[in-house]
């Protein structure tokens, strides 16, 4: 599977916002059965684990992060802010991977191999230690109980909305994620980029020269050069400068990437809307051109397409500038 991330560069500061449409990287949001214990191994078997302590002595900020005593945990569908499934691991199973990914797996991936799991920040976790430590750091998630959330492996990791106007905080990049709608998924980012990066990102558009990647007026579609007149802006690709890289990079690892791949990413469009400029109302997602295969563009079959977009406000003005979501 493939998905494209599509970058788009408008006219404010280090503000920034970003969605994701479901498309076909929807959650799995079907209503799965409680989980129930993995088989102990041999060891255990001998030493029977004593039982995890209360649910309020493990959640205490205070906890034990080894895990030692075993982990009470919620599990919930990826994307999800609602009905979670309950986990109790004991500290024999805790810190096996095998056994920790299997046991969310179980409780929203209908399969025990199905899932690997992230916390509240989008991080991949993979023992009880590592998601009690990750969920106690402050703005991680809501609530003392620590939250996995499980991720189909040909999947890619949604953030929950939680409710409108929800903060969370990423600690491993020093953002903090505001939640704006619920439908689209739609967040604002805050430190995002610094001004001088929204300065030298201005300055990479306008010194391009060659045809391809210069200023010139925005085309739509997904293949070749099409003017519309519902697009009226003028559009350059950054394509390989330092500030457009550590850009590029930094929305993949927002965006709970494992690692950067060039290949998925749509470029870095920069767009100037000079006064009586505007895009009418449309869809990132990508229509499939007549005569390419569907297989060609449908994630769920190995296809391309996008499945977030992040726009980074680069100036400011007085009136208009908004980005309208009308459905």
């Amino acid at each position: 599977m493939r998905a494209l991330l599509t970058f788009a560069l408008l006219a404010c500061s280090a503000r920034a916002g970003w969605f994701s449409r479901g498309g076909t990287e929807k959650p799995d949001t079907k209503k799965a059965a409680p989980a129930t214990p993995a088989a102990p191994d041999a060891a255990e078997k001998k030493t029977k684990a004593p039982p995890p302590p209360p649910v309020e002595e493990l959640a205490a900020a205070e906890r034990d992060h080894t895990c030692a005593a075993g982990l009470v945990f919620d599990v919930y569908a990826n994307g999800a802010s609602e009905n979670p499934v309950r986990v109790e691991m004991s500290g024999g199973q805790c810190e096996t991977v095998a056994a920790f990914e299997a046991a969310v797996s179980r409780a929203v991936c209908e399969d025990t191999a199905a899932c690997h799991v992230r916390d509240g920040a989008g991080r991949r976790v993979r023992r009880c230690s590592e998601l009690s430590r990750n969920s106690a750091e402050a703005g991680v998630q809501p609530g003392l109980i620590p939250r996995a959330y499980g991720v189909r492996r040909d999947m890619r990791w949604v953030f929950p909305t939680e409710e409108v106007g929800y903060k969370r905080y990423l600690p491993h990049l020093q953002i903090t994620l505001t939640t704006l709608a619920e439908e689209p998924r739609l967040f604002a980012l805050d430190n995002f980029l610094t001004e001088e990066d929204a300065s030298q990102l201005i300055e990479d558009a306008l010194a391009i020269s060659d045809d391809e990647h210069k200023l010139t007026r925005s085309s739509v579609g997904a293949k070749g050069y099409t003017v519309s007149s519902t697009r009226t802006s003028e559009n350059a690709w950054v394509k390989d400068t330092k500030t457009a890289m550590r850009m590029k990079r930094r929305a993949f690892e927002l965006l709970g990437f494992d690692h950067y791949d060039e290949r998925m990413a749509d470029g870095l469009q920069v767009l100037r809307y000079n006064n009586t400029n505007g895009y009418a109302a449309h869809k990132d997602y990508l229509d499939r051109p007549r005569g390419l295969s569907r297989e060609a563009m449908e994630p769920s079959l190995g296809g391309a397409n996008r499945l977030a977009t992040v726009f980074l406000y680069l100036s400011d003005v007085q009136h208009g500038g908004q980005t309208v979501f009308p459905h």
